[in-house]
């Protein structure tokens, strides 16, 4: 049976096996299926299930270091992303690249260090990876102060087959975090906002609200959602919520409720309603 096919094949020296896990990690985060040959189960034939997953993944993501540009599996990968018009090679180290590759544009990422929120890793990725690989569907924004929740949440949904990905927002520069938001905001489909006490005191998050109740005005169909783990909205907020449309009904009625996430039953039953709520306006 062929294998399903996944966006992105990850190209890797065995010697950097440790960065390449966190490219995949960061990656499928951001809402990505990956293929690295880890993947592959027991007992698959190792050679044919490479070249099957080379050939049907949208794109080649080839990690340059001093250990892959001496590595004859790595080149004959990316030779065959090159050929199909598929290939983004990346610099993890400081190294030379291979020639015949000169010509396309390698992103030097050398100083990642392999966790998010990351500037620069997050434009390459929303820029270079979702124009071979193209991401659509929720995108999850929230403060990284609620990295717990966001990670819970989103592998509960993806259970549920909403497909959706995490957005993080750290405290960057206002204009390199303006430029990210637009990045985001031009791949996702529908928005899931996560509301707390740390998320709610940054200003991205009434820049995306504005952004997102404009794109439902103009396009007449739901876009924005919005999670609570706070019970009350925080007074500074209603004028600016006054003046957001449909939002005028008020913080209850607008956000589910998972300011107690963390007792079992309370969370399950607010995710039923959740995934009724964003499937029923698919």
């Amino acid at each position: 049976m062929r294998p399903s096919v996944a966006d992105i094949f990850l190209s890797y020296a065995r010697e950097d096996i440790q960065i390449a896990q966190a490219w995949a990690v960061a990656l499928e985060s951001l809402g990505w299926s990956i293929f690295w040959d880890r993947s592959l189960s027991a007992g698959q034939p190792f050679r044919t299930s490479l070249q099957q997953q080379l050939d049907s993944a949208r794109c080649v993501l080839v990690l340059w270091s001093n250990a892959s540009i001496l590595s004859p599996f790595v080149i004959d990968e990316a030779e065959a992303g090159l050929k199909s018009s598929k290939l983004i090679p990346v610099l993890i180290e400081a190294v030379e690249i291979p020639l015949g590759f000169g010509q396309t544009h390698t992103t030097d990422l050398t100083e990642w260090d392999g966790r998010l929120p990351h500037d620069k890793f997050e434009r390459f990725a929303m820029r270079d990876v979702s124009r071979l690989a193209p991401l659509s569907g929720l995108a999850i924004s929230y403060s990284t102060a609620n990295e717990a929740f966001a990670m819970r949440l989103k592998t509960d949904l993806q259970s549920k087959d909403v497909r959706c990905w995490l957005a993080p927002r750290g405290n960057r520069r206002r204009k390199t975090s303006h430029d990210n938001l637009r990045v985001t905001n031009s791949v996702r489909d529908r928005l899931l906002l996560v509301l707390s006490k740390q998320s709610m005191s940054s200003w991205w998050i009434k820049a995306e609200i504005a952004e997102a109740v404009a794109e439902e005005f103009d396009e007449r169909r739901r876009v924005l959602f919005m999670v609570g783990l706070v019970a009350e909205l925080d007074p500074a907020w209603i004028p600016f919520m006054a003046d957001r449309g449909q939002l005028l009904v008020g913080y209850k009625s607008f956000a589910h409720d998972f300011s107690n996430w963390t007792d079992a039953e309370s969370y399950r039953q607010e995710l039923e309603l959740l995934v009724k709520d964003l499937t029923r306006l698919a």
